[in-house]
């Protein structure tokens, strides 16, 4: 079963990039609608398609989406959410009338109305864990619904935002985790790590001030914070204490240029691509390498030609949305510092996340087909691990490595071809 979550409520061309070579437009999709939100879930692609409802898209082949779904809706589809797949869609409005209607998609011919929710105020941001559903609301705070039964939505707690704070927002689910952004005109930003163990009485493990930030994303432990103000900051901090979050670094725009705010975040890999807007007009996507979560460097910059409303990424491709416009990229990004080709070079390319958690993905390329070898060995030099010792063909590939047992510290990853033996140290936090 898959869970979506939908809100409802600008525009995409051609893209460039300085480093074209490293992207390749492959595919578009023309929408009935403006894309407001996408969500890239396995073959499909769910979008959030302003007036005209949502759309579900076949991506199996990105160079040729195919629609596989258009739902027309009496109102206007904002923000998405999926949870698994083809279960459930939830959508919310930021309109005159803004609620959460749940649509059944188990089987894609068949669309099934299940029933609504009506939260207090306007949402601004929205995410689901299991049966429950979470809405960043204006001037009420954070709402924590139960959706087990899609057709009777039981609204089980309020999590109001810190005094003098008027509005929660942005959120992000990760259990047991609740982290959200607050805002107040006076007071600017505060962030709040809520624990979700029991959604009928949510705790506030912490709050601190900060800046107002636009979106963040969690991975393990490492938050990933983008501030909307005129600072165009974007932070990493280490969130493995709830109670003592750490910034680890920081990515900042030169001052003076013409680009005053983060509109969206996406992490794929060792990259981070950044939505910069001036007067919400997309006029910029910067591509920052977080290889190094301690010092996040610039990496390339695309430059589209019209406004670029969202986004989301895959392990090979970045999508695009705007007004009836959506964009497949195929991304192979070179190691920073390395000679841009044609050809595909045998490397060592990623750890992903870093700092990872018990669960990481490495991403290798081989010029040709090889025997590969990929270890794992901890700070003293022992071998913790092979996770790779065979033949792979020429081309791009990733591993998942899966370590429940892993103590936090310093580890390396070694490969080895017969041509390359090359080592990268990536950081373990639990």
């Amino acid at each position: 079963m898959q869970k979506a979550f939908l809100t409802f409520f600008i525009t995409i061309s051609f893209i460039q990039c300085i480093f074209a070579q490293e992207f390749e437009l492959i595919g578009t999709y023309q929408s009935e609608g403006t894309i407001f939100d996408i969500q890239v879930i396995g073959n499909y692609a769910y979008l959030a398609s302003g007036d005209a409802g949502f759309e579900i898209v076949d991506i199996s082949e990105p160079e040729n989406p195919v629609q596989v779904v258009s739902y027309s809706i009496d109102k206007s589809a904002q923000l998405i959410f999926i949870e698994n797949e083809h279960t459930y869609i939830y959508f919310a409005s930021l309109q005159d009338t803004f609620g959460v209607a749940v649509f059944d998609i188990t089987d894609l011919k068949y669309i099934k109305y299940l029933g609504s929710y009506y939260p207090a105020n306007q949402v601004r941001d929205i995410a689901a864990a299991d049966t429950l559903l979470f809405l960043a609301c204006m001037n009420t705070g954070l709402e924590i619904v139960n959706v087990s039964s899609p057709a009777n939505p039981v609204l089980l707690s309020t999590v109001e935002a810190p005094e003098l704070y008027t509005s929660t927002e942005y959120l992000f689910i990760n259990p047991p985790y609740c982290y959200t952004s607050c805002s107040s005109d006076k007071m600017g930003g505060a962030a709040q790590v809520v624990n979700i163990s029991n959604p009928v009485n949510p705790i506030v493990e912490y709050e601190f001030k900060t800046r107002i930030f636009s979106d963040l994303i969690v991975v393990d432990s490492v938050g990933y914070i983008a501030s909307p103000d005129r600072s165009s900051i974007f932070n990493v901090y280490n969130l493995s204490t709830p109670s003592n979050p750490i910034r680890l670094g920081q990515y900042q725009i030169d001052k003076d240029e013409a680009i005053k705010s983060i509109y969206d975040i996406c992490i794929v890999n060792d990259y981070a691509f950044l939505l910069f807007n001036w007067n919400q007009t997309i006029i910029r996507i910067d591509i920052v390498d977080m290889s190094d979560p301690n010092n996040p460097s610039f990496a390339g910059i695309y430059n589209p030609e019209n406004n670029v409303n969202c986004l989301d990424c895959s392990d090979d491709f970045i999508f695009l949305g705007a007004e009836h416009n959506l964009q497949i990229i195929k991304y192979a990004p070179a190691e920073v510092g390395q000679n841009n080709s044609d050809s595909i070079q045998t490397n060592l390319k990623t750890v992903y996340p870093n700092p990872f958690g018990p669960t990481s993905r490495i991403s290798f390329s081989l010029g040709h087909q090889s025997h590969t070898k990929i270890s794992i060995y901890n700070i003293t030099g022992q071998l913790v691990t092979v996770i790779a010792d065979s033949s792979f063909s020429a081309g791009y590939h990733s591993i998942d490595w899966y370590d429940s047992e892993a103590r936090s510290g310093m580890y390396y990853v070694n490969m080895k071809t017969p041509e390359v033996n090359i080592t990268k140290k990536r950081v373990f936090l639990k």
